[in-house]
């Protein structure tokens, strides 16, 4: 088995690294829309029960509309939290495959100068 050239192991590097890079934003990507799907979800299934109430006894719009628009920030107030949490998520899956992979690594070999030919 012939030894790898440093430009080879270089070339692994950035593929392996590249890759986690993918797979902790595929899995960042993938947990913010779920959880946007499970909030919203929510507030569909709560507009929904509370519009079927007030079809049943419509005396009272007011109240109807204000429940409702607090259910509207109550969400709001969920989903901006989301892309910070996700952010986080996402950093911590860059460290996990880091530590999974044994990702401390040495730094490549500082590349030497070639003499250039006076002319």
């Amino acid at each position: 088995m012939t030894a790898k050239s440093s430009a080879t192991l270089g070339i692994e590097d950035i593929l392996t690294d590249t890759a986690e890079v993918q797979l902790a934003s595929f899995n960042a990507a993938i947990e913010f829309w779920s959880q946007w799907v499970h909030q919203t979800t929510q507030l569909s299934k709560s507009i929904e029960k509370k519009l079927d109430s007030f079809k049943s006894n419509p005396n009272q719009p007011i109240e109807l509309l204000m429940e409702i628009t607090e259910d509207n920030r109550a969400f709001m107030r969920e989903i901006n939290t989301l892309p910070r949490e996700v952010a986080n998520k996402f950093v911590s899956e860059i460290d996990r495959l880091k530590k999974k992979s044994g990702a401390v690594k040495k730094p490549s070999a500082k590349p030497t100068r070639r003499a250039r030919a006076k002319t």
